[in-house]
């Protein structure tokens, strides 16, 4: 089933285009929580975990963000929302320099660093936070509280050990 949310995250991002059309964003991100919750049903049973609505930004407090990071097959997009300001999800640019196979083995390889206590986990923390927090780092503050809604291979990842330019984690 992944591919077939997948696909139908794809097109409704590809139909949006460049634009900022908050009804079509809303509408793929109700896809990706669709996705997760289908799969959360088939791994869990469907009698187990009881649908849940998408989240809709008008629920988040003021200095709270989210933060869906959409792992597609050539490219990564990030759809993002500010409680207290945004009745609506927003759209960064796609980053085309990498797609969902190279995400899931920069998040192997700083898992494996991790387990096995080198120091081999830098470099793919730094790719990883140049392209899932970077482009929205204008926007956090010491007070602002992420939430992110992790997509395939990073629901392994520990976003803490995520560190910026200056080696500061997340």
């Amino acid at each position: 089933m992944r591919a077939v949310f997948e696909a139908a995250a794809d097109a409704q991002l590809t139909q949006v285009g460049g634009a900022e059309r908050p009804g079509a964003i809303q509408h793929a991100q109700e896809i990706v929580e669709a996705s997760r919750q289908a799969e959360i049903q088939s791994n869990f049973g469907s009698e187990c975990i009881p649908p849940t609505p998408p989240i809709q930004p008008s629920a988040l407090q003021n200095g709270e963000i989210i933060l869906y990071p959409v792992l597609l097959e050539d490219r990564v997009e990030l759809l993002w929302a500010v409680g207290g300001v945004d009745v609506a999800f927003h759209r960064l640019p796609a980053n085309t320099s990498i797609n969902r196979s190279e995400v899931a083995a920069l998040v192997e390889r700083l898992r494996a660093s991790a387990i096995h206590g080198d120091e081999l986990w830098r470099d793919p923390s730094r790719r990883l936070y140049d392209v899932l927090i970077a482009p929205i780092e204008a926007r956090l503050s010491p007070d602002t509280t992420l939430v992110i809604m992790p997509d395939g291979p990073l629901r392994a990842l520990p976003f803490a050990a995520l560190t910026d330019s200056h080696g500061k984690f997340l």
